[in-house]
């Protein structure tokens, strides 16, 4: 969930370090598009061949499309320009393509045949209670930078890859 939730926070970076202007933000939705599209075949090759390492890859991706977010305002471009900081939302999105697929191929993989739908209803209903639950670092972000907020999820996304080794191969 830190991936998709790191969204509005690279958007808002984006605005902060650009000093573009919102009309820019069709570009980045563009750029998402285009992530999942690219990013689908390969994502599903990689889910038949081990759906645990592709959380632990997808995690590895966030980590890094955080690190390059962070570290944006040190690279000393002549001029900030949106297209320069729009990796971060291409990876971003690329990553939050590959942790869907992920957890939805571990889970039918892993449940019984017969309980497969009452497995993916609970994982349904689990990732919207937490969405909801989420909503919650959207008042946190009011009290901390958005810089450490990424930072945040980063560390979620190092945790992730721990769980994601701990679990059986299916």
């Amino acid at each position: 969930m830190s991936i998709p939730l790191a969204t509005p926070f690279y958007v808002v970076l984006a605005k902060e370090y650009t000093g573009d202007s919102i009309s820019n933000l069709g570009l980045l939705v563009v750029l998402s598009g285009i992530a999942n599209v690219v990013s689908s075949p390969l994502w599903g090759k990689f889910a038949d061949r081990s759906s645990r390492k592709m959380m632990a890859v997808v995690a590895l991706i966030g980590i890094a499309t955080g690190i390059y977010s962070l570290l944006y305002p040190l690279f000393n471009f002549d001029n900030y320009e949106i297209y320069l900081f729009a990796p971060v939302i291409l990876f971003n999105n690329v990553a939050h393509a590959g942790a869907r697929l992920s957890r939805k191929t571990y889970l039918v993989d892993m449940a019984p045949e017969d309980e497969r739908p009452t497995y993916v209803s609970l994982s349904n209903t689990l990732i919207g209670l937490f969405t909801i639950l989420a909503a919650t670092f959207g008042v946190i972000s009011s009290l901390i930078s958005n810089q450490a907020q990424i930072g945040f999820f980063m560390v979620m996304m190092i945790a992730s890859i721990g769980f994601a080794f701990s679990l059986k191969e299916v």
